[in-house]
């Protein structure tokens, strides 16, 4: 396997830590960057690279001294922070909640070759509840999907996205960098594997947001959000698009 690297933003997961970790140095990545925005999470990060035999390969940044006033997300801030200070040029996003399955190492060195720039994986709440089941149903109908956990491979990264864009934006970063990278260069999605990601946040403020990313970002058709509203049971991805939908047409007026 080529070398590559992992970058972890981190804010308050000091309890995901001891299964997150692990799972990713279980990959063998060349270096790991561990982005903190939560100093009390760092004692904790080093104590299980240790443990792992890690230490010498994870870099640990300390963000809280690293300000972003022109970006209005500030993982988004920070990802695009560790990407720029990562050695190796292919990379694995990934978050400091999810559980990585080891088989997503057979994939990481595809990126890069054959204009391929990005590979996503398919991820599942745990505990796992209705939604998230029908959430990985989904994933294994549709023919092409997405989630906030892939490997990328930076060249292309660099040359394809918009931070002057990506900087006004609240939400929706890795929706971001997916379709930049998409204008110019294949991706895939892999289905199969076993990602858990430990904090599934339902909240009706989150799926508001969630909907005006949708639209704005996303240009999804209503007719998906309608079925995605309904098979989930979210209203609050239909409100938030229909908000933002209202307010581009009154800005277009």
């Amino acid at each position: 396997m080529k070398p590559f690297s992992v970058v972890v933003p981190i804010y308050r997961e000091e309890q995901y830590l001891p299964y997150s970790l692990p799972s990713i140095y279980k990959l063998k990545p060349r270096e790991v960057l561990l982005l903190f925005d939560s100093p009390e999470d760092i004692e904790i990060a080093v104590k299980i690279s240790r443990k792992c035999n890690y230490y010498d390969k994870t870099i640990f940044i300390d963000l809280t001294k690293v300000p972003s006033p022109n970006w209005r997300c500030r993982i988004a801030f920070a990802r695009r922070y560790g990407f720029r200070h990562a050695t190796y040029d292919i990379i694995l996003n990934t978050d400091a909640d999810t559980v990585l399955d080891p088989r997503l190492g057979n994939y990481i060195d595809k990126v890069g070759k054959k204009m391929l720039g990005l590979i996503s994986f398919s991820r599942i709440g745990y505990p796992i509840r209705l939604r998230d089941a029908l959430s990985f149903l989904a994933q294994r109908i549709l023919p092409v999907g997405f989630t906030g956990l892939y490997v990328f491979y930076r060249p292309f990264w660099e040359e394809t996205e918009d931070l002057e864009e990506l900087k006004s934006l609240p939400s929706a970063e890795d929706t971001h960098l997916y379709l930049s990278m998409r204008k110019k260069y294949r991706t895939a999605f892999v289905k199969n594997l076993r990602n858990y990601h430990l904090r599934v946040i339902e909240t009706f403020e989150k799926h508001f947001l969630t909907g005006q990313m949708k639209f704005r970002v996303s240009r999804v058709s209503l007719w998906r959000i309608l079925l995605h509203s309904i098979f989930y049971a979210r209203p609050g991805v239909l409100s938030g698009y229909l908000a933002e939908r209202a307010k581009s047409k009154l800005n277009t007026t």
